[in-house]
């Protein structure tokens, strides 16, 4: 049982640190915003968007006002995720509740920027994406 434990905590730090991963490349012939754009941080939504968010900012129909607040949701919950990751000083289960907590308040302020009918569906679409099939260990029963 402890095996599998340490197999699972093992498991969410690697999906949790793939998920920090973001492409340095763009993905067009679109220009760069100057210092002076109040939006100049729109190359980090980007590079977000290439990292497989833009299916769930389409299948939600986000605002580009939406959209912009939860690249910023996400990459501050991916700072903090990573600063958890860091801090050697934790236990690996003081981490993954520390790392459990922070999903929970950034699946928190992404519905606070949602529509009701975006909260829903969002709901949905995170309900079917922690749905998998149960992990088969050779050996065990």
């Amino acid at each position: 049982m402890r095996a599998f434990i340490l197999f699972a905590i093992c498991c969410s730090i690697i999906l949790s640190a793939c998920t920090l991963t973001i492409p340095t490349g763009t993905s067009g012939g679109g220009s760069q915003p100057t210092p002076s754009n109040p939006n100049a941080d729109a190359g980090l939504e980007e590079k977000q968007r290439n990292t497989g968010t833009d299916k769930l900012i389409t299948e939600l129909g986000m605002t580009p006002e939406q959209e912009i607040k939860y690249n910023r949701i996400i990459s501050d919950h991916q700072s903090k995720v990573a600063g958890v990751q860091a801090n050697q000083s934790l236990s690996d289960a003081s981490r993954r509740t520390q790392i459990d907590e922070l999903e929970k308040r950034k699946h928190t302020s992404i519905k606070a920027i949602l529509t009701p009918q975006q909260s829903t569906k969002y709901d949905q679409l995170v309900n079917e994406s922690t749905k998998r099939d149960p992990v088969v260990i050779p050996g065990r029963k």
